[in-house]
């Protein structure tokens, strides 16, 4: 098999490495897809070098409060934030929960909400995204990374004075 095609909706499609033994494919077109827990990315969208998981395991989740609780020490350190977790929403990154992970790359989801105190604090993270949806930034929250300029949106109307703690350019949008 040199290019597969899956077609229709599949919300759970799971392709394994024992599926195609001794098999490269070297094509695969396929939406928002996780195979073998590395996040293809739409067809004209790539991030080079990196090999970014979200990949729900590796998450202690509170599903009552959507809150992501702790991110796993042993995890990849590119991070994609899944949008839901055992189909609930991510609205929370709680106190802590990536701190010093070593985390290189980071994506969040819209509908993120609240990012807690130090939640990713302590990490190697040159850029971040901050999502449209989230209203609250708490204290230190990334502080100790290597951001050099982060971009608010409008969204937040709560922004800790020590929230990018250090040598960071912060713009309100």
């Amino acid at each position: 098999i040199e290019k597969l095609k899956i077609i229709g909706q599949h919300t759970d499609l799971n392709i394994g490495n024992k599926v195609y033994i001794d098999t490269i494919i070297t094509d695969i077109k396929a939406k928002n897809t996780i195979i073998n827990n590395k996040l293809l990315l739409p067809e004209g969208q790539s991030v080079p070098g990196s090999d970014y998981i979200k990949d729900s395991r590796y998450f202690s989740f509170d599903q009552q409060t959507g809150s992501i609780l702790q991110y796993d020490y042993n995890a990849p350190k590119d991070v994609v934030i899944p949008e839901k977790i055992d189909d609930v929403r991510v609205t929370s990154i709680n106190h802590r929960a990536f701190s010093n992970r070593n985390i290189e790359k980071l994506i969040m989801p819209e509908g993120l909400i609240n990012i807690g105190s130090s939640a990713f604090s302590e990490n190697y993270l040159e850029e971040v995204i901050i999502p449209n949806s989230v209203i609250k930034i708490d204290s230190y929250a990334f502080v100790n990374n290597n951001l050099k300029e982060v971009i608010i949106p409008k969204s937040v109307v709560y922004l800790d004075d020590n929230a990018f703690d250090d040598n960071v350019k912060i713009i309100r949008k």
